[in-house]
């Protein structure tokens, strides 16, 4: 059951099976409404919660990954707004996806839109990668549920991509500008780059290559010994971190000079 208070502006659901309540605050902005999980009356008894799965008449355009539906004239949209909120369908109690999306999901209707946050307060036992049962995770202090947050836009679908970045301002996330102009608005993000394995011996040599060629950048696809705890392998890397940001800073000079 679900009760709204006009005046709080809070949604109280009540799930009369668990005997659990939730109570949603509900901000209507401008660009979007915000959604934030502010209580659960039983949060020890809670390890996930689901936003949605919300279901839509629109079946076009199905955006897995940004969570955005379209149908050639309007769209909706569901983006997470922290980041113990994450845009998808809660398929496991890793909370991994290893598809290629699933905020917006097509169905027979038309689409859903969802999300979920993992109580992680608590050490758990979980299946990694689907094939390693039992693997202990250690719990993080405070990182309950409570906090979890959304926003939920519509807007003529050649609006999509300026709301989202005016989303982005309102709840004061990251907004990186590239020359003042916001990421995913600049062209420089769609040039085409240089893979390469580089090394403290070798950056330069492939940055005047990269620069000759007009590419964007050098990237390294392997540049760990270790995914673990991403420590740098000291074959191409002898100074550790000092040397990997040596290269980043001769990088930078390339594309100021």
């Amino acid at each position: 059951m679900a009760a709204f208070n006009n005046k709080s502006g809070i949604i109280t659901l009540s799930f009369a099976i668990s005997k659990v309540s939730a109570e949603i605050k509900v901000i209507q902005k401008t660009t979007h409404l915000v959604f934030e999980l502010i209580h659960l009356n039983a949060k020890n008894e809670v390890n996930a919660v689901i936003w949605g799965p919300y279901p839509t008449i629109i079946g076009k355009t199905i955006g897995e990954v940004i969570g955005v539906v379209r149908d050639g004239e309007y769209a909706i949209g569901l983006q997470a707004l922290n980041v113990k909120t994450i845009g998808g369908v809660l398929k496991n109690s890793e909370g991994a996806d290893y598809s290629r999306g699933s905020v917006a999901v097509s169905q027979p209707y038309g689409s859903s839109l969802q999300a979920f946050s993992l109580d992680r307060s608590k050490d758990r036992k979980i299946t990694v990668w689907n094939q390693y049962p039992n693997m202990p995770v250690k719990a993080i202090a405070n990182e309950t549920t409570i906090g979890s947050k959304i926003a939920l836009f519509g807007c003529p679908e050649n609006q999509v991509l300026a709301r989202i970045g005016a989303i982005e301002l309102a709840e004061g996330l990251p907004h990186p500008l590239i020359n003042g102009l916001w990421h995913k608005q600049s062209p420089e993000t769609g040039r085409a780059y240089m893979i390469s394995d580089f090394d403290e011996g070798n950056i330069d040599s492939l940055l005047n290559y990269a620069k000759q060629a007009d590419l964007m950048s050098v990237y390294h696809e392997g540049p760990f010994q270790s995914w673990g705890h991403f420590v740098l392998n000291p074959a191409s890397f002898p100074h550790g971190n000092a040397g990997m940001k040596i290269c980043v800073e001769r990088h930078q000079r390339k594309e100021s000079g």
